[in-house]
């Protein structure tokens, strides 16, 4: 079996970066892209890892990801890994389909069948109390036993004085809406000085916390070195992060409690897994980043199932209007809180191509 093509689909206002390996046995598979930035990623698969993939057995992923990554160095970076794991995506979605077989039998078989989610917020302009009302809906609706809520502003879209006072509100409004019981996550994306961030935490260390996400730059490995140090709250980093050196530098120097790399942006399966092994070594937890309610969260799923490291809760958008999901045949049920993961070929997911074809721009 032989790769013959692969294009792209996207939509900038669905945040939708879908694409689709061709083979000269007519198996197709679908992967998606992270949706930031989705036609430079797009032609990024179409200038360099298309003409170096053609040919190739989708099986080979490990050549395939030498050809694709390794080979154009010179464009190294978070877009090539992020077009790279469509890609790769795409690949094992040909695997499975063609063994019939769902991924997760192909990268270690059946750890876990079902997954907890927590209600993810993707709002920052609600009030606190607009906010605490919502989330407590949201959760007695899903029935989880978590949620994560925004708070900050974000990196590169923020004033340079942070509303500590108001952040905190929120959070306090939220904690009191949710109950004792229900875990609380926070989200910053970004949005702290390490100072700024021990400030805020004076003023919420009694609301149970049981995740800080992402507080200072990504990047900034001091940061949360320190931050991991001095607060005793779980710090949780990754989801912008494809370097496996990284990763390991964030564990060497205990500057995090969970990794959270994306399949998505990180490299797909491949390099998930890796991370997933890195986490097992340093005891760290493996909690994969995901706001898609496409592929990317058909993806994740199979890469639950199937990696023990993977002990945390997983992301569930809760946006008014799941953008990705609207390509889909039938979208993903939540129930009680879980997903029973289902045991069918491939990642696992039909897509409307139909729909697909006549609202998503075709690049190939």
């Amino acid at each position: 079996m032989k790769i013959t093509n692969i294009k792209s689909y996207v939509h900038k206002a669905f945040m939708t970066h879908i694409v689709q390996v061709d083979t000269d046995e007519g198996v197709s598979g679908y992967g998606e892209c992270s949706p930031m930035s989705v036609f430079v990623t797009a032609q990024i698969i179409h200038d360099h890892i298309r003409p170096a993939l053609l040919g190739l057995d989708p099986f080979d992923v490990e050549t395939a990801e030498k050809m694709a990554v390794t080979v154009n160095y010179k464009l190294n970076g978070q877009l090539l890994a992020m077009a790279w794991s469509g890609v790769e995506l795409a690949l094992r979605d040909i695997q499975g389909k063609y063994l019939n077989l769902p991924v997760f039998r192909l990268l270690g078989g059946h750890y876990r069948k079902e997954v907890s989610f927590y209600a993810s917020s993707m709002d920052r302009s609600s009030t606190p109390d607009e906010e605490a009302e919502r989330m407590s809906e949201l959760v007695k609706r899903l029935g989880v036993s978590a949620c994560k809520i925004k708070i900050g502003g974000r990196l590169g879209h923020t004033q340079d004085i942070p509303d500590l006072e108001r952040d905190a509100a929120k959070v306090h409004a939220v904690r009191r809406a949710i109950g004792p019981d229900c875990h609380l996550l926070l989200d910053c994306n970004s949005s702290y000085t390490v100072g700024q961030t021990l400030l805020l935490w004076n003023m919420i260390q009694d609301c149970n916390i049981y995740h800080l996400e992402e507080p200072c730059p990504y990047w900034d490995i001091q940061a949360y070195q320190t931050l991991a140090e001095r607060l005793p709250v779980p710090i949780h980093v990754g989801e912008q992060e494809w370097n496996l050196t990284v990763f390991r530098e964030f564990l060497e120097r205990r500057a995090c409690h969970i990794l959270a790399a994306d399949l998505t942006k990180c490299g797909g399966f491949t390099s998930a897994k890796r991370v997933a092994t890195l986490c097992r070594a340093y005891g760290a937890v493996y909690a994969p980043h995901n706001t898609s309610r496409a592929i990317g969260f058909a993806a994740n799923m199979q890469l639950a199932a199937c990696t023990p490291e993977y002990t945390y809760y997983q992301e569930y958008n809760v946006s008014p209007v799941p953008l990705q999901e609207q390509f889909l045949e039938t979208p993903f049920v939540i129930q009680n809180g879980h997903y029973q993961i289902p045991d069918l070929p491939g990642i696992g997911v039909t897509l409307d191509l139909e729909k697909l074809e006549k609202v998503a721009t075709k690049v190939e």
